[in-house]
């Protein structure tokens, strides 16, 4: 039997003998019952209509209502332990009342500001910890099996983006309606640049202008960021990067469209979005998932200021993308069954949808046929995916044979504090 899994059942065992031994006397309630130890919630899938009658009673005496946010509030005043559920008490306000065992997947790649980073990023901070130090790292290259790169982070696109209205207050950026106004032209009303905002420090943004600006001669490119944050995370300095930080610059100061990348400053804050204000309209964030690095680029004084392209999908404004597409011959294991025009693989569980090799290259590398190279025409989804190759095989390959496909992959660039040498980040 697995050892974490008789470790649970002898906890949950003791729990439910000190239970019977110091609860003889009850009557039996059925689940969920109030008399809380511990705990493993399930309330996101717990329905009012299963309370006892005594219970939503029990509730509304104490909170004025029974639904299970109330539920959530008596467990979270009452047991002593809980095993989950650190999000769902979280939301609420009442996770600084409960001792609790969460799971967070350090191995997954994050796509947006979130709430668990949020908060693991303050306690590291408030302790002088690195909040690297909480995370699994690619250490070398590293190739997944996908042939698309969906919108995010990891692909370039940036999480959040903004700007100040003229008459007050602020907006997020909606590039498909509004991209062709004066965002970057600091000074225009109350205006001060566009704001961008990632999950974590970046180096490079290219811009898509569907006009150039012009500097004249007064003209200047002003990129900023916070360089200072009070014990609540809230932004209490803004500095200007200076031009030597500056290492690239392809637009010419946003003459016409190109990259600018530059070195990340070392006093760069990570900061809470809400409690420095900069929450941005529609990209509100729930949740407490606010912490962020929050910089803002502008023009001034140009005699004609650059504008973005129109368009949302992809936005006029990216930055250097940490995941890639490029072409493999990784994808290769034993042919399971073939005809004369398909071959069949066994894809060990990894569902692939229809015609995800398609335009791909298959060869067979040993065995029945080895030698012989065809292209992907169409493939079936599912586990086991026949493959259907143009021309028609000379030889038909057999569950002797290993194929090697060669197609699009994901590539991670490896992460190693030994390759930072500079320091930044």
């Amino acid at each position: 039997m697995n050892r974490n899994r008789l470790i649970y059942i002898l906890i949950i065992s003791s729990f439910l003998f000190q239970s019977f031994s110091y609860g003889q006397t009850l009557l039996p309630r059925k689940y969920p019952s109030l008399r809380v130890g511990l705990v493993m919630p399930g309330i996101d899938t717990l329905k009012q209509d299963k309370l006892d009658p005594e219970v939503k009673d029990l509730l509304i005496y104490l909170y004025g209502n029974s639904t299970v946010n109330e539920l959530a509030r008596y467990e979270a005043e009452h047991f002593d332990y809980s095993g989950g559920g650190g999000d769902w008490f979280g939301n609420r306000g009442l996770n600084d009342r409960i001792i609790s065992t969460n799971v967070y997947y350090f191995q997954i790649l994050q796509t947006s500001l979130r709430e668990t980073q949020t908060r693991i990023y303050k306690i590291a901070y408030n302790r002088g910890w690195d909040p690297e130090d909480y995370y699994l790292h690619y250490k070398e290259d590293t190739y997944t099996d996908i042939t698309v790169l969906n919108g995010n982070v990891h692909m370039g696109k940036i999480s959040h983006a903004g700007w100040i209205k003229p008459l007050g207050g602020q907006e997020s950026l909606n590039f498909n309606s509004f991209g062709d106004r004066d965002y970057l032209n600091i000074g225009v009303g109350s205006k001060d640049g566009i704001y961008i905002i990632m999950p974590e420090k970046f180096f490079e943004l290219t811009f898509e202008l569907s006009q150039g600006g012009d500097p004249g001669e007064n003209g200047e490119l002003i990129i900023e960021y916070p360089s200072a944050r009070d014990s609540d995370f809230k932004i209490t300095q803004w500095s200007r990067l200076p031009e030597s930080a500056i290492e690239y610059d392809s637009t010419n100061k946003l003459r016409q469209s190109g990259t600018i990348r530059w070195k990340p400053p070392l006093d760069w804050q990570w900061v809470d979005l809400k409690t420095s204000g900069y929450i941005l309209g529609s990209a509100g964030i729930s949740y407490g998932a606010s912490g962020g690095y929050i910089l803002r680029i502008g023009v001034k004084n140009y005699a004609l200021s650059p504008r973005l392209v129109a368009r949302n999908d992809p936005y006029p404004i990216y930055t250097a993308p940490s995941v890639t597409l490029v072409t493999t011959s990784l994808r290769q294991g034993p042919v399971t069954k073939a005809t004369t025009n398909t071959i069949s693989i066994n894809n060990k569980n990894y569902y692939r949808p229809t015609d995800y090799y398609k335009n791909m290259t298959i060869e067979i590398i040993s065995g029945k046929g080895q030698g012989q190279t065809r292209t992907i025409i169409a493939s079936t989804g599912g586990y086991n995916p026949t493959l259907t190759v143009s021309p028609n095989w000379d030889i038909i390959p057999d569950n002797t044979s290993i194929y090697r496909i060669t197609g699009p992959t994901g590539k991670i660039v490896g992460w190693d504090p030994q390759n930072d040498r500079n320091n930044d980040g």
